[in-house]
């Protein structure tokens, strides 16, 4: 290597910035209003350099460094190339300059009046319910508890929202959509641009588009209790309840007055379905572990069964216990002893 190939080196070396410099540089161009500007959005979307690209770059230079037609009698050229090769580095040092990613804290409530918020400038909120606010303005977080939020979200901003409620995740990264949440309906995620996806608790991923919807059902067995409950309210067909009433007793958590409830619900639809014979055992079993929710319904409804599918026989032993305080029980029970009845 020649001597002057040798200093041009030491002089590229001796010159290079130091991160003060760089950041004197960027402070600089800051206050002359170079950043803020759809270019420096661009620059900064553009992903960092790996150590391979930067191994690469620094080869590229040294090549073309070493190709250069350098003479003792032109130093000034040879200083006027340093100077640009550290100016170049001082610029790229600025571009890959990673932005503060700023922190998100906020409680989102407003259980009767409609609320709108922009935590920032890529995203925008609009709910009526509760929930909270979390993560960095790049990947904002919200937990979504009861009520209605819709979110839009600008695509192609480097922006990766997650919204999750108990039954459901949404991931989404430039769309408009609304997550709505009950404890009885579960979640319900409606897209009308763009396209999210959607991880229900008991499911897998699914991609959901503009026009679509996905349900994600309770996932306890009190959400269950609740669906079944709103069903009744409703007066939805007797196997919608029931189905919700089996599902619930299935959780892990089906336990207590919430099971209790659920068996009994379960029992009156059965009998609505006229699944007569299934009905009254599944009746006997829950008198027969003295369960006492909606106890008085529940003998009731083994009594009508039991006269259907096995006549006074079967049952006398409810008529005997209704009998002190169910005028009604008292008379068919005085019937059956009769033998007025079958």
């Amino acid at each position: 290597m020649s001597r002057d190939l040798r200093l041009l080196q030491d002089w590229g070396r001796a010159t290079q910035p130091t991160p003060a410099h760089v950041r004197e540089v960027a402070d600089r161009l800051q206050d002359r209003g170079c950043f803020g500007s759809p270019a420096e959005a661009s620059l900064h979307g553009l992903p960092a350099p790996t150590p391979h690209d930067l191994t690469r770059t620094r080869g590229g230079l040294a090549r073309r460094l070493a190709d250069l037609p350098l003479a003792r009698t032109r130093p000034l050229r040879a200083g006027r190339h340093v100077a640009a090769i550290a100016a170049v580095a001082a610029v790229v040092a600025v571009i890959v300059l990673p932005r503060p990613d700023r922190v998100l804290s906020e409680r989102l409530e407003s259980p009767a009046d409609w609320q709108e918020r922009a935590p920032t400038s890529e995203v925008a909120l609009r709910f009526q319910g509760s929930g909270s606010l979390s993560g960095t303005a790049h990947s904002p977080e919200i937990t979504w508890e009861t009520g209605r939020l819709e979110v839009s979200v600008l695509p192609e901003h480097d922006v990766h929202l997650v919204v999750e409620t108990r039954e459901a995740r949404v991931i989404v990264t430039g769309t408009a959509f609304v997550v709505e949440r009950s404890v009885a309906q579960g979640s319900v995620v409606s897209v009308s641009q763009g396209t999210v996806e959607v991880v229900c608790r008991d499911e897998g991923l699914t991609s959901v588009g503009a026009g679509s919807r996905k349900d994600c059902p309770p996932v306890s067995a009190y959400g269950w209790l609740a669906r079944a409950l709103l069903l009744q309210d409703r007066h939805a067909a007797a196997g919608e309840v029931l189905a919700s009433a089996e599902t619930g007793l299935k959780r892990p958590d089906a336990r207590g007055a919430v099971a209790e409830e659920l068996g009994a619900i379960r029992i009156l639809a059965l009998a609505d379905l006229g699944r007569d014979t299934e009905a009254l055992a599944a009746a006997e079993a829950y008198l027969g572990r003295g369960h006492t929710t909606r106890e008085d319904e529940v003998r009731r409804t083994a009594v009508r069964l039991a006269r259907v599918v096995g006549g006074c026989a079967r049952a006398r032993p409810h008529l005997e216990v209704l009998a002190a305080t169910d005028p009604e029980a008292a008379s068919l029970l005085a019937a059956c002893t009769r033998g007025d009845l079958p």
